[in-house]
Parts: structure tokens; C-alpha cells; sequence
């Protein structure tokens, strides 16, 4: 069940709607909610985050008996929680995301919502935080990134399924994937603006790249 926040489009994609995704996956996946979905769709009426987390989500998976299966179990993922409240953060952008915050933190204390996972990924910032007794992975980028982590093993995966795609020679990708991925700093846009500039004409425009040393790119 992804969700993903976008900064540049924060009056649509809200902490709102995020709950309301879920419970709508959470309608299609899982058949014996859809009553207690309805009933708190019916329910609500107002703008209030915190009673339509409870009405949504809460309540509707405390429904969700023992007998399903641990793999049949939902998991959340919520994409660029740091993009929540858009690009300037005025009134109503930081009163959504402490929204977000105070509905994650009723999740992680809820003893019922457990069970289920919520996967977050987010850049760090000091208006973030959570309790201690979540477990936090951190992906470094930049300067941070050394040669053989797992950022490189991972854009080394994408770039790699990309050039076979887009009919790289065989003898080319090996030499671009050496010249190329050193280069990301473990940046993941940089790799997808990267693909999407070799994708007209990969074997000609990776020359092209190599003379010009990246520059412009």
C-alpha cells in the first residue's frame, strides 16, 4: 500500500488523503473490513485528522481478526514524509504534517496496529521525530557514500536493468556502469536523470557523456 508525498502538489496530497488511500486499499484487500470502512466513512464528517485516523484505520483494523495470515498482513509505505506540507511550510503545510506525526505516533502506541508495518522514507530533519523504539535505517548519499554499500549495489541494479532495456551494446555496459555509478554519490535522481538522458541513443550518448565528463548533467 504506497503512498507518496510531492511538495509541489501539498494542497491535494495531504495527510488526508493518505489515510483515505489506505482505507481504501485496505477495502480491496481485505473484504470483512469493508462494513466497518463504510460505517466510518459515514461517520465523518469533519476535517479532523486525529478522528478520521480512528474511524479509518484504528478501529477498522482492530477488525482484523488473528486469522490472517502474518504475510497477508498490510503494509503501509509512506514515501517522502519530509515533502509533507510543501515547499515553504507556511500555517497549513506544518499543521498537516504534525498532523501526519501525531496519527504516526497513535499508530506505534496502539498495541492492535503492532502487527502491521509501516515502512517510511524520508530525508532527516529536526521537525521529524519519533519515539526511540523505532527502527530507523539510514541510506547515506553524497560524500557519505562509500564504494561497495548497499546505495551503489542499488543503483548499480537499476542502471544495469535500465541499459539492458534501452539495447545498450553488451560490451558498453560493463565500462558504464564503472563509469557511472562512482558518480551518483549514491543519488538515486542522479542515476534516473542519467537513464533518461542515455534512452534516445544509449551507446552514443554514453560517449558523448565520457568526453564531456558528465559536465551539464
Amino acid at each position: 500500500m504506497p503512498f507518496r508525498f510531492d511538495c509541489t502538489e501539498s494542497v491535494t496530497i495531504t495527510t488526508n488523503a493518505l489515510w483515505r488511500a489506505v482505507a481504501c486499499d485496505l477495502a480491496r484487500f481485505y473484504p470483512s473490513l469493508r462494513p466497518h470502512l463504510t460505517q466510518g466513512i459515514q461517520g465523518h464528517r469533519s476535517s479532523d485528522i486525529d478522528r478520521l485516523f480512528r474511524s479509518l484505520i484504528e478501529k477498522p483494523l482492530s477488525m482484523l481478526g488473528d486469522d490472517v495470515p502474518c504475510e497477508k498482513l498490510p503494509v503501509i509505505v509512506i514515501d517522502a514524509l519530509d515533502e509533507c506540507g510543501g515547499l515553504w511550510h507556511d500555517e497549513s503545510g506544518r499543521e498537516d504534517l504534525q498532523s501526519l506525526l501525531r496519527t504516526l505516533k497513535c499508530w506505534i502506541q496502539a498495541d492492535h496496529l503492532k502487527k502491521f508495518k509501516v515502512v517510511i522514507t524520508s530525508r532527516p530533519e529536526d521537525r521529524i521525530t519519533f519515539p526511540d523504539s523505532i527502527i530507523i535505517y539510514e541510506i547515506p548519499s553524497g560524500s557519505n557514500v562509500k564504494s561497495g554499500n548497499s546505495a551503489f549495489k542499488d543503483i548499480h541494479t537499476l542502471l544495469k536493468s535500465c541499459l539492458e532495456s534501452m539495447g545498450m551494446k553488451c560490451i558498453l555496459i560493463e565500462e558504464a556502469l564503472d563509469y557511472l555509478i562512482p558518480r551518483s554519490s549514491g543519488i538515486f535522481i542522479w542515476a534516473t536523470t542519467i537513464a533518461n538522458f542515455l534512452e534516445l541513443n544509449p551507446n552514443r550518448r554514453f560517449v558523448m557523456l565520457v568526453k564531456g565528463d558528465g559536465k551539464g548533467l
